[in-house]
């Protein structure tokens, strides 16, 4: 298949394919006119970056999910405690617009870095 048909099918722009060559996520085929020929392999890396990318991952966690299948999960579970995170945030500048005072914020904070910190040497003491 063509660079234009590619286009076309995924929606995705010339300067996409470029970069996605670029970093060898594909290897299309370059004919004696210069114009690539993708392959059917190259079309389905293509389609799985692009629904990845529209998730909301970058090329760094695409390519960690592409080489170990298992790591979604992973990278599921790191997604989810930062949520989780964000919203424990979240409520703590909610307590600051009520009225909490800067100390009474600071302890809680402290207590959710301790907990971040502790999920982190977790992970790299049992990855996976």
């Amino acid at each position: 298949m063509f660079r234009k048909d590619i286009q076309k099918r995924l929606g995705l722009t010339r300067k996409a394919l470029d970069y996605y060559e670029e970093k060898v996520f594909i290897h299309p085929c370059r004919m004696e006119n210069g114009y690539r020929k993708y392959s059917d392999t190259d079309i389905a890396t293509l389609a799985f970056i692009s629904l990845y990318r529209k998730l909301g991952l970058n090329l760094r966690e695409i390519r960690e999910i592409k080489d170990s299948p298992h790591s979604l999960k992973n990278l599921l579970r790191k997604k989810a405690r930062n949520v989780e995170n964000e919203k424990e945030k979240q409520e703590l500048l909610t307590q600051l617009a009520k009225g909490a005072t800067l100390d009474e914020i600071q302890n809680q904070l402290a207590i959710l870095e301790k907990k971040e910190c502790l999920y982190d040497r977790l992970e790299r003491a049992f990855p996976g």
